[in-house]
């Protein structure tokens, strides 16, 4: 999945993770998550300079 805003990476045949997201929230910062079987971890980045 594609969006201004979002790019997702998907394969549904892995336990874990299934899915990538990187979503932009500002010009500065990125939220990515990887999630499956009921797990989901955040990393948040923000741009230094």
């Amino acid at each position: 999945m594609l969006t201004d805003s979002s790019i997702a990476f998907e394969n549904t045949t892995h336990d874990f993770p299934k899915r990538i997201v990187y979503v932009k929230t500002s010009g500065r910062s990125i939220h990515a998550y990887i999630d499956g079987n009921g797990k989901t971890v955040d990393f948040y980045y923000t741009k230094m300079q």
